[in-house]
């Protein structure tokens, strides 16, 4: 009898072809990013005021802090602003752009998502909850997924901001309001360690409700290119 020559591939039972398939497609769920099956969404926050946190009624009082930045320092607000983002999470990213007024040349301002939906604060915390150190457990301490960017700010106090970037993990419509932060040095004379050490070094300047809805799907169709048409 002729020998089949030595090249030729071992015969693939039937049994070892579903073993290889149920390996590759277990190797391609798992490779698959979550944020990848997120419903689309649309975002916008029309009123990010200083107002909304620098209410004599805050607890505690002056929660929007003046310089230096402390952990819900009192004290004067030196900023009055006035903005609005809209966001655009599909196709895993997360899009958008903001504008505002009131912004102070110089300073360096950041924007954060928050599960809290209470504007006197923005607060990582759930509602009601003290900031402590101790706490941070019970925080949102997804800053990768709460970051929005760096505002762009103009000598006239105008400002822009550009959002560009992974979505977030657990989906937009799990947040409910956005801030905008002042980056400051840390302040010995006035840090607290018991204190969440985020709110010390970035002080709350602004905050305003973040409203969410589902968006056309069809409107996402390239991750970098989200135009967020409403859901029909």
């Amino acid at each position: 009898m002729k020998k089949l020559p030595s090249s030729l591939p071992a015969r693939i039972t039937p049994v070892a072809f579903l073993s290889t398939t149920v390996v590759a497609l277990t190797l391609l769920l798992a490779s698959t990013p979550a944020y990848a099956q997120l419903q689309p969404y649309r975002g916008q926050a029309t009123s990010i005021l200083t107002t909304n946190c620098n209410s004599s009624t805050s607890t505690p009082p002056g929660l929007c802090q003046g310089t230096p930045a402390c952990n819900n320092g009192s004290g004067s607000n030196p900023d009055n602003i006035s903005a609005s983002i809209t966001l655009c999470e599909c196709s895993g990213r997360l899009t958008g752009t903001g504008t505002g007024t009131g912004f102070r040349p110089g300073v360096t301002y950041i924007s954060l998502l928050y599960k809290n939906g209470t504007v006197s604060t923005c607060s990582r915390f759930p509602a009601g909850m003290t900031p402590y150190v101790a706490n941070i457990p019970y925080a949102d301490n997804d800053f990768g997924s709460m970051m929005l960017g760096i505002w762009q700010v103009n000598n006239n106090g105008s400002a822009t901001l550009t959002v560009n970037k992974q979505a977030t993990v657990s989906g937009l419509n799990n947040y409910t309001t956005v801030s905008v932060r002042e980056m400051q040095p840390l302040n010995p004379g006035c840090y607290q360690c018991i204190m969440d050490p985020a709110p010390q070094l970035n002080a709350l300047r602004a905050c305003g409700t973040l409203t969410v809805a589902p968006t056309d799907p069809n409107s996402c169709l390239l991750a970098i290119n989200c135009a967020c048409k409403p859901a029909n």
